[in-house]
């Protein structure tokens, strides 16, 4: 039987069989900063040399230790003593700084891929105060799709954004960065009071999963499945005895539909971004208004808004991290026209994706499974 996944509450929703093993680890959070409460970790204990109790015992300090640490490093408006961390990184611009291997090793990443988003923070900082709205009379403020003056700043926001000459972040490596910031761009977050030059904001879970994940497998943890509310799944089960599906949804009509489930085996790095909530969880990061509008928090570098080119796509490979499968995706799927083509093509780089709109599966491989198809819901592989 499988061992089921589906994006609808904290983690990934897990549906489980009576297969004995199969458990959460749980952490107690209180009193430390942490980001367990963003993920979901299910290990199959007393799979290995070590007993089921003296498993979990250690899974659960790891587990603790690597969620604290995750916190503190992407964290882009809190300090912690010691701890050069994004913030940190915001409140020091034009100053050499020493970071984390880890933190460093991100930023790496997002070079590699020529991804600029992450300097939208000054947009993000004032946007994500829509999610915490509760009433669409409230959102006015800080939504630009509503509010032209906060348009014309998020434009602006974008526009120093994508410009390196304004803001960037240089690696002079070692594990060494200096935030180039412009006595302009300086000038203009001095008047718009933000520091916030630099912020993963709905990115930095894709790192802290593969992070958490190499914690897991260096320790020698490989039966488990570890996944964010916000899509990004790490499956470390290297045994290929369990069948695992993941769950993937349709809008049609303003509707949210079971539309597929993916059947898989074996490790595998998954990245599923939507354009609509599907559980309570979603509400951190989506607002949906009364008229069936949808406020998503991914932000288009072009303009600032937020802008989605397809319903639903997810992204898998067995071979690369969920931040090198979001990096690969993010420039074609914030936007306003979807690159079948560019998507199709990262086969080639072996990341395989599923997208749905209006009714209809996409699909870049020959061998994928779909099983529990929502009635009236077409499949269509496009490297046939």
């Amino acid at each position: 039987m499988a061992l089921g996944v589906a994006s609808l509450a904290i983690g990934l929703y897990f549906f489980l069989t009576p297969e004995a093993g199969w458990e959460e680890i749980q952490i107690n959070s209180s009193g430390t900063e942490s980001c367990a409460d963003e993920f979901a970790l299910m290990y199959n204990l007393g799979a290995g040399d070590q007993s089921a109790s003296s498993e979990k015992k250690a899974l659960e300090a790891l587990y603790a230790e690597a969620a604290e640490t995750s916190f503190r490093l992407f964290h882009s408006s809190m300090e912690f003593d010691g701890v050069s961390n994004i913030s940190y990184i915001n409140s020091h611009p034009n100053e050499e700084i020493t970071v984390d291997p880890v933190l460093y090793e991100a930023f790496v990443l997002l070079d590699r891929y020529g991804i600029r988003s992450q300097y939208l923070g000054p947009a993000y900082e004032i946007y994500n105060g829509l999610f915490q709205c509760r009433e669409d009379y409230q959102t006015v403020d800080y939504d630009p799709c509503q509010n032209a003056e906060l348009r014309s700043l998020f434009s602006e926001i974008a526009a120093y954004a994508a410009d390196a000459e304004a803001v960037d972040l240089e690696l002079l490596g070692d594990s060494r960065v200096r935030l180039n910031v412009s006595p302009e761009y300086l000038q203009f977050a001095q008047e718009n009071e933000t520091t916030r030059f630099l912020d993963l904001y709905w990115m930095k879970n894709a790192f802290i999963a593969d992070y958490i994940a190499q914690e897991l497998t260096d320790h020698g943890y490989t039966s488990g499945v570890l996944s964010s509310y916000d899509g990004f799944v790490r499956n470390l089960e290297v045994s290929g005895n369990t069948d695992f599906e993941f769950r993937l949804f349709d809008r049609q009509d303003q509707t949210v539909v079971p539309a597929a489930a993916m059947q898989y085996s074996g490790p595998l790095s998954l990245v599923y971004l939507r354009s609509y909530p599907v559980a309570n969880a979603d509400l951190r990061h989506y607002y949906t208004l009364a008229d069936g509008e949808v406020r998503v928090p991914y932000l288009d570098m072009q303009d600032g808004l937020p802008r989605t080119s397809v319903g639903s796509l997810a992204s898998y490979s067995g071979t690369v991290g969920c931040a090198e499968i979001l990096l690969s995706i993010l420039p074609g799927y914030v936007g306003e026209h979807f690159p079948e083509q560019d998507i199709t093509a990262l086969t080639g780089n072996e990341i395989d994706s599923v997208w749905t709109q209006d009714g209809v599966i996409y699909h870049t491989s020959r061998y994928l499974n779909l099983t529990g198809l929502y009635p009236g819901e077409k499949v269509v592989c496009t490297t046939e």
